[in-house]
């Protein structure tokens, strides 16, 4: 067996997340078509190191994937690209002698959220969200602090999770990109449950929306209190999953971040 690690770049707007699906046009599921398109035989096997979501995008996504054959990393990457669609890019393809974890030596993923606070220009709208007229960057700032270091993540998921909720955020930033008038959250950590940082993102901006119609007093009052009942079904809102993007994936071996 021939074992290759990819990172994988691709605009999930038009793709039902990144894990295959029967009858589902998928991330995962057009490469491994594409791959035949290529090379006239499917890939033994096609696995990414996060699974992204319906519309989320990736620059960092981390893919190992088994062949029956050999080929030099720049001329599979080459051959494999000419059969990928506009939306997907093979940034870097590495051979790897015998086959290696994609979650082993994980030291941190980080996610990237991105909104408006006016009109979305046209050549945005599949990578931002939604915008909203009634903003304070301070008060958001405030209230995504609440979720750094090490919480149980149970009422920030699906509810369907593993029974493991316990996650750690290294670090949570916003900065306001002037030259596209957009706000960028980020987000850092070794690993997240399903909706995750759409749910902390989506709660952050829902509480600062309370604020400042003063429906609540206290942004990050209000959020640790839901983070502290552990409840999947509470009432904050999702972000929408257009405005995330898989950054990077970083590891402990050397030179291996992507």
């Amino acid at each position: 067996m021939y074992y290759y690690k990819l990172t994988v770049a691709y605009d999930g707007t038009d793709y039902c997340g990144w894990q295959w699906q029967p009858h589902k046009k998928t991330v995962a599921g057009q490469l491994e078509k594409s791959f035949y398109a290529a090379f006239k035989q499917k890939p033994i096997s096609l696995t990414g190191a996060s699974r992204t979501d319906t519309g989320v995008h990736a620059w960092g996504q981390v893919v190992r994937v088994r062949t029956a054959f050999y080929i030099e990393p720049l001329k599979l990457q080459q051959a494999w690209q000419g059969t990928l669609p506009s939306n997907i890019m093979l940034r870097h393809v590495q051979y790897r002698d015998g086959d290696f974890g994609l979650h082993d030596g994980i030291i941190s993923k980080t996610y990237d959220y991105y909104l408006s606070t006016r009109c979305i220009a046209p050549f945005f709208t599949r990578y931002c969200a939604s915008y909203y007229p009634i903003f304070d960057a301070q008060l958001l700032e405030a209230n995504l602090q609440i979720f750094l270091g090490t919480h149980d993540f149970r009422s920030f998921c699906t509810g369907d999770d593993k029974e493991n909720t316990v996650r750690t955020i290294h670090s949570i930033t916003i900065c306001h990109l002037k030259r596209y008038n957009l706000y960028r959250i980020r987000v850092q950590g070794p690993g997240f449950l399903r909706y995750m940082v759409r749910r902390i993102v989506g709660g952050s901006l829902q509480a600062m929306t309370m604020q400042l119609t003063h429906k609540i007093e206290n942004g990050p009052l209000f959020l640790k209190k839901i983070l502290e009942e552990k409840n999947p079904r509470q009432q904050l809102k999702t972000a929408s999953a257009q405005g995330l993007v898989l950054r990077s994936i970083v590891y402990k071996e050397t030179n291996n971040a992507v």
